[in-house]
């Protein structure tokens, strides 16, 4: 026990968020680890919303966010879109779509089909 709660009081920050973002992800049913989807199979994950990137070029906008489970992330991108109502740092968003290839170190899932959440944080 006590072994446990010295380990808890000396990671780091960073651990500490991963533990966490782990923990909450794993509570979400039927859904999969981001490290542990394949490219090009549909997949349901959940992350807590890291980045919003909106490209408003005309006519063909799109809308960017990086989610982050704890095990790694994933960019779930909206073409054709200049918003998304609801979307915020800091939300948990679940996704759901065929995962696509890498983008540098994010897997990417186009136009997933989506549901806000609380986050582990609340948020």
């Amino acid at each position: 026990m006590f072994d446990r709660l010295i380990e808890k009081f000396t990671q780091t920050p960073e651990a500490t968020r991963a533990t966490n973002l782990k923990e909450w992800a794993d509570s979400i049913p039927e859904t999969i680890r981001i490290k542990d989807i394949a490219p090009r199979c549909g997949c349901r994950a959940v992350g807590v919303i890291q980045k919003i990137r909106i490209d408003p070029r005309a006519g063909t906008g799109s809308v960017e966010v990086t989610l982050d489970d704890g095990t790694g992330r994933l960019l779930a991108r909206w073409l054709g879109r200049s918003k998304l109502n609801g979307i915020a740092l800091g939300k948990g968003l679940e996704v759901e779509a065929t995962a696509g290839d890498h983008a540098g170190d994010e897997l990417v899932v186009l136009n997933p089909s989506y549901r806000l959440m609380p986050g582990p944080d609340g948020g």
